[in-house]
């Protein structure tokens, strides 16, 4: 339905000045559209009603990714955005802790396979969840160390082949 309503507002929208003036039921489709967002929003305003601190991570993504879809205007009449953004919040600094502890797990005698495990870990993360992770550059100093161990080891390799082809 959604599709047809925005095919008609398109059809609608590309019509001049004087057809548009032919079109008499045009306001039946904005009243159309006004219940279709104001149903959305309700059903966004619910959802939020509905969670709480034992919610699943999985159920409050779920109804923030409703609320996204939204329009702006439509999003401004989310009157209970603040219990999502808490509970969003929550599960950001509860999952990005997991990471934190991983990272702290690590040191320089972590292996390369190790030290990716947890970037994998850290990369897997929402943008959200990212921000909350505090020790990132304690990762990114141990991936760069690896990084230059193995350049290091390559670099060995060239200066033997061009120490050997003096002989």
């Amino acid at each position: 339905a959604e599709a047809d309503i925005a095919a008609a507002q398109a059809a609608y929208n590309a019509l001049t000045d004087a057809e548009k003036a032919q079109v008499t039921n045009y306001t039946d489709l904005e009243a159309l559209i006004a219940r279709i967002s104001a149903a959305k929003v309700k059903a966004v305003v619910d959802a939020i009603a509905e969670l709480n601190d034992d919610s699943s991570s999985e159920a409050v993504n779920g109804v923030k990714a409703q609320y996204d879809a939204l329009t702006d205007a439509e999003k401004a009449q989310v009157t209970n955005i603040d219990k999502l953004i808490d509970l969003v919040n929550k599960f950001s600094a509860s999952v990005a802790q997991k990471v934190i502890d991983a990272i702290n797990g690590l040191s320089a005698s972590s292996t390369e396979d190790e030290v990716m495990a947890v970037k994998a870990q850290y990369d897997a993360l929402t943008a959200d969840e990212k921000a909350h992770v505090t020790n990132y550059d304690a990762l990114k100093a141990l991936i760069d160390a690896i990084s230059a161990a193995k350049a290091k080891v390559v670099s060995d390799l060239i200066a033997k082949l061009d120490e050997n082809s003096d002989e």
